[in-house]
């Protein structure tokens, strides 16, 4: 049961690692075109 909490946090941390880094990633595009 431990190992299943462990992944699945795991799983979410990167779920949401990966969407800031779309977030971060659209701003920089943005600022970019905006230069």
């Amino acid at each position: 049961a431990a190992d299943n909490l462990n992944f699945e946090l795991a799983a979410e941390l990167r779920n949401r690692l990966f969407e800031l880094r779309e977030m971060t990633g659209i701003k920089l595009k943005t600022s970019r075109r905006k230069k």
